[in-house]
């Protein structure tokens, strides 16, 4: 997603954004253009909640923020789970990723997906 991070007389809410975030499947990436009316922490806040990154930035460097996406996105790794016992209930569930380190590796990093919607019967 491209964008100035301007409202505009938005059609739909910030809650009616966030679930339809919560439920999508998508990965995020946000490139802000920062500007007097810009929310970047929206845009920040959206990515973040589906795994993915946001970035600021001015028009002369979009391609090294194209160079550091396609980098990201070739060297992702994507892990599943089942929740088993949770109820089908319709509701947001949060999730927490842990990394262990080894001592003498590189420091890793994660991104993730910060919550689920569980389904409903």
């Amino acid at each position: 997603m491209i964008s100035d991070g301007g409202e505009n007389h938005s059609r739909y809410n910030r809650e009616d954004l966030k679930r339809t975030v919560e439920e999508s499947e998508a990965l995020l990436y946000a490139i802000g253009f920062q500007s007097r009316q810009a929310d970047f922490p929206s845009l920040k806040w959206m990515s973040e909640m589906t795994g993915g990154l946001a970035i600021s930035a001015q028009v002369e460097g979009l391609p090294d923020i194209a160079e550091k996406i396609s980098l990201e996105l070739r060297n992702r790794y994507v892990l599943g789970f089942s929740a088993n016992g949770i109820p089908r209930d319709g509701k947001v569930h949060s999730l927490r990723v842990e990394l262990a380190t080894s001592h003498g590796l590189p420091r890793l990093k994660a991104s993730w997906r910060r919550s689920y919607r569980a389904p409903e019967n």
